[in-house]
């Protein structure tokens, strides 16, 4: 356990906790795909663009600035966001100060 801007921090969630947590929301996305494409596949496809971009903004904007930054989160995105993008310095982090 390590303190991180205040905050406390564990180093890594464990696996099933991250495990079931990425299911439910592969699940929900998946859920939703299914009624989207019901309706129509125009609908469809808007729905998978907007859930990109926002997981994409997601870890843009704020899994850089997470203690869990490249260890594994309780949604697993603290991993993935290490492999897209850099972790953010205090001249551009979106938390005040």
């Amino acid at each position: 356990m390590f303190t991180t801007n205040g905050s406390t921090c564990y180093e890594n969630y464990p696996f099933r906790i991250v495990f079931i947590s990425s299911l439910f929301s592969l699940l929900l996305y998946a859920a939703g795909a299914y009624i989207m494409f019901r309706a129509d596949r125009v609908w469809l496809v808007l729905y998978i663009i907007d859930v990109l971009r926002l997981e994409g903004r997601l870890l843009v904007k704020s899994c850089v600035n997470c203690c869990y930054y490249g260890k594994f989160c309780a949604f697993g995105k603290g991993k993935t966001d290490a492999v897209f993008s850099n972790r953010a310095t205090p001249r551009n982090s979106t938390r005040p100060s």
